[in-house]
């Protein structure tokens, strides 16, 4: 078990598992370990919807690792449309002058 996930803000969850630091998985099985270990005591929570928190959870990390693919995949296609907007082309024939001058 990751130690303390369980006590850390959202936006500090959502920071971790968007840096890969932690997945969504690892987050859900955190809380519903210490679900399990206090509510018992407390019984806070009468339905725990183990199941579909899990699969919600997977579904995140599906989604994660697909935008990181992607990501990676769009981020060669910006490298390589930055360079050739780079480069100095000249004039199509074809094409209309827009200083002015005819």
């Amino acid at each position: 078990m990751k130690p303390l996930l369980w006590n850390l803000s959202a936006s500090e969850l959502a920071s971790k598992v968007a840096s890969g630091e932690t997945s969504a998985l690892e987050v859900i099985e955190n809380h519903l370990q210490r679900i399990e270990l206090v509510n018992p005591e407390f019984n806070g929570i009468v339905n725990v919807l183990e199941d579909s928190a899990l699969e919600a959870a997977k579904e995140v990390d599906r989604r994660q690792a697909f935008a990181d693919f992607a990501l990676k995949k769009f981020s060669k296609i910006d490298v390589i449309i930055n360079n050739a907007a780079s480069c100095r082309f000249p004039p199509s024939p074809n094409s209309k002058s827009t200083s002015g001058t005819a």
